[in-house]
């Protein structure tokens, strides 16, 4: 998983707070997304955030509908979000 793509998702995720939390994030969604996704969603989203493909590029490419690219990339950034819930990173790490 290219580390553009766990930047960007972290910088339209993130608010304030210390760069040891940002790390920790990064760390943490990086390992979501390796291990917790899907191989459809891990292409999705390496395509619309790591190459910037529009969605409608993506289906092209991939010979899905508009609403499967949809689909899966919101299936994959509500799966995010729902792991990121799990973790406290205001904590020292521990």
């Amino acid at each position: 998983m290219p580390d553009l793509i766990v930047r960007e998702l972290v910088q339209r995720t993130s608010g304030e707070g210390n760069e040891r939390q940002r790390q920790r994030a990064v760390e943490i969604l990086r390992q979501i997304i390796t291990r917790q996704l899907t191989a459809k969603q891990r292409t999705y989203l390496t395509m619309y955030y790591g190459r910037e493909m529009t969605m409608t590029e993506i289906a092209e490419e991939v010979g899905v509908s508009l609403s499967t690219v949809s689909r899966t990339l919101q299936r994959a950034r509500k799966r995010i979000q729902d792991r990121m819930c799990y973790y406290d990173f205001r904590g020292s790490g521990g």
